[in-house]
C-alpha cells in the first residue's frame, strides 16, 4: 500500500519518466508537452502496477529516491545480501517493465 501512495505521488507530481525507461526526454512545448508527459505517466503508473510489490517498491528506491543497492537491501533487511538482492530484483523489474511497455506500444500504435 506504501508503494501505491508512492507511484500516486510520482504520477501527479513527476515532469518527466526517468531515462531508464522511456530513453531520452523529448523536447516538446505547451499543451503538447503536457500531454505527452501525462501520457507517459499513464504508460508508466499501468506498468508498475503490473509488478510485485517489492519490485515497484525497489525501483521507487532506486530511481526517484536514489539509494544504492546496499542501501535497500538495508532498508529491506537484507544487509548480509550486501546489494545483490535489489540489484537482481531491479534488474529483473527493468526488463518486466520494457517488455510491459513495449507491448503496450505494440499494440495500441
Amino acid at each position: 500500500m506504501a508503494v501505491e501512495r508512492q507511484v500516486n505521488h510520482l504520477q501527479q507530481g513527476v515532469d518527466h519518466v526517468p531515462h531508464l525507461l522511456f530513453g531520452e526526454d523529448v523536447e516538446l512545448a505547451g499543451l503538447e508537452r503536457r500531454i505527452f508527459i501525462r501520457e507517459r505517466n499513464e504508460i508508466l503508473h499501468n506498468a508498475l502496477q503490473k509488478l510485485k510489490e517489492h519490485q515497484r517498491l525497489i525501483i521507487y528506491l532506486k530511481v526517484w529516491q536514489g539509494l544504492t543497492h546496499e542501501e535497500i537491501d538495508i532498508c529491506l533487511g537484507k544487509a548480509e545480501r550486501e546489494g545483490q538482492y535489489s540489484k537482481k530484483v531491479f534488474s529483473r523489474a527493468l526488463a518486466k517493465l520494457k517488455i510491459i511497455i513495449c507491448s503496450y506500444f505494440e499494440e495500441y500504435h
